[in-house]
This record gives C-alpha cells, structure tokens and sequence, in this order.
C-alpha cells in the first residue's frame, strides 16, 4: 500500500504475531476491519492483507499480545469499551465486537497501551 492508503488506518502492532518467525503488520481500516500483512525483509515489503475481523473505531485498541496470552497458538487484541472497561479478544477465530470477555471493569481507559 502506498502513503495515501495508510492515512485511514490505525496501525494496531507490529512484530510477529503468528509465530513463524518473520514480522506482521496489523491495522485497522476506518471501517474497522483489521488486516494482517506479513513483511518480506528481502524485498522490505508487506504481503497482501489478510482479514482477521471487524471492531469499530469505538473499540479502542490498547494492544496486541506479540505472542499468545491464551496458549492457544493465535495471537490475541486487547481493547477498552466506551466505559473503560477492559475486553479481552481470543484469536483464532476472526475478532468481533462482541466477541471479547470483559476481564476488567471501569477505570481502563487511562491506559493507551499495554505491554
């Protein structure tokens, strides 16, 4: 993607997040569609995205696990809720709005990153 693709999209981590070694990119688009593209350090590219799921905008990113929180092998998104509650989202399967577990209530939405 070139310059002006990116300035509609909220760059959520970068690192390796599936585990095999080589560093990816997520991002969320401001329809809130997450992407993961996968960097080629011999051509210093990014790979065509790959869908991981939809959270609006009013799910606030604080971070991405660069590995597994859950041992399950996926990586997984933590956001904050408009009343700062803190929701943890599984990867695996694709992310949702309503698929996270609230595991902390009120008081989160200080915080702009974790980790």
């Amino acid at each position: 993607m070139g310059a002006a693709e990116w300035k509609d999209h909220e760059v959520l981590t970068p690192g390796d997040t599936n585990g095999d070694g080589k560093a990816e990119v997520w991002a969320r688009d401001s329809a809130g569609n997450i992407q993961q593209y996968s960097y080629d350090s011999g051509t210093k590219t990014l790979g065509a995205p790959t869908a991981l799921g939809s959270l609006p905008r009013a799910s606030r990113p604080l971070a991405l696990s660069l590995g597994d929180a859950d041992g399950d092998g996926h990586a997984d998104l933590w956001t904050t809720t408009s009343a700062a509650d803190l929701v943890f989202h599984p990867g695996g399967t694709p992310f949702a709005e309503t698929g996270g577990v609230t595991v902390g209530t009120g008081g989160w939405g200080y915080f702009s990153r974790l980790g």
